[in-house]
């Protein structure tokens, strides 16, 4: 997947190289936005984050489709510009964290 600020083109896009001879573009959940990192863990398992107005977006890749991740109430209008994953499996953002995609809590980076 590539990621780039297309918000004076349209809505993001994302395609999927195949591991052959040719990338394929992956369909993106409606509603626009802007993603500005990625990171694939797995072929099916890859994380983008970015803002669709003054909101967080997190998407994530289950291999077929990018999926938009619901976030609590408290924490949607929390910039997310970074996107990274450690020690098992536990989704790091520049200031979110969360061990099991359903349950995200504030991270204060060191």
């Amino acid at each position: 997947m590539d990621v780039g600020d297309l918000s004076s083109a349209g809505p993001p896009i994302a395609a999927h190289w195949n591991g052959g001879r040719r990338w394929r573009l992956a369909p993106m959940p409606a509603g626009g936005g802007v993603l500005l990192d990625v990171v694939a863990v797995a072929r099916d398992d890859a994380w983008a984050v970015g803002a669709r107005g003054n909101h967080a977006l997190i998407e994530r890749w289950d291999g077929l489709r990018w999926l938009v991740v619901r976030l609590p109430d408290g924490l949607k209008t929390i910039a997310t510009t970074s996107v990274s994953v450690g020690a098992g499996g536990k989704i790091f953002t520049n200031c979110l964290e969360s061990a099991d995609e359903r349950r995200w809590q504030l991270r204060f980076p060191p």
